[in-house]
């Protein structure tokens, strides 16, 4: 299989060394293409269609949107798509955020989507409505031990308890590898 890669002239042993090492150290983000084609979001979909069909209004928060991978898988579950009272809210880095806003509008779902960037997100959470689904996924391997408390704080301190906290650890029932 890895000589197959090689075999392909625009793929060289130092381009695909380059992708590896990039996804591996997190340079990239998942794009939203790969979203539909990937398990674990698979598993992430498939308990926010059942959550999101068992209310009638509410937000999506990704925090950590990336380049909007979920928002993408988001678009494909009719109970998200098809209820207008439901909204999706990215929360990232700024310089991520304009490709969330651009699918948005590619998706014709512009007018439910809302970004925040850190520091907005750090100073006030986001007004949503009664029910909310936080969604914190390949994110906490990211951060420094602080910066995880901080989070973790930030999220204990504003969920209410009728709300939903979905991690990658957290909607599996099988350990994850890191």
């Amino acid at each position: 299989m890895g000589n197959a890669i090689l075999k392909d002239e625009r793929i060289t042993p130092v381009s695909a060394a380059g992708r590896y090492i990039a996804a591996y150290l997190s340079l990239e983000t998942q794009s939203a293409e790969d979203a539909s084609t990937d398990s674990q979001m698979a598993t992430v979909a498939l308990s926010l269609s059942e959550r999101i069909g068992s209310a009638k209004e509410g937000a999506v928060i990704d925090l950590g949107c990336g380049q909007g991978a979920l928002l993408q898988r988001l678009s494909e579950i009719s109970q998200f798509r098809d209820n207008p009272s439901w909204i999706y809210i990215g929360i990232d880095d700024e310089y991520k955020l304009t490709s969330v806003q651009e699918l948005a509008r590619k998706l014709k779902l512009n007018r439910r989507v809302e970004v925040f960037n850190l520091d907005e997100f750090y100073d006030t959470w986001p007004d949503v409505p009664e029910f909310q689904i936080i969604v914190c996924r390949n994110v906490l391997h990211e951060l420094r031990i602080l910066d995880t408390a901080r989070l973790i704080h930030h999220i204990a301190t504003s969920a209410r308890s009728t709300d939903a906290v979905l991690g990658r650890g957290l909607i599996s029932a099988e350990p994850q590898a890191h």
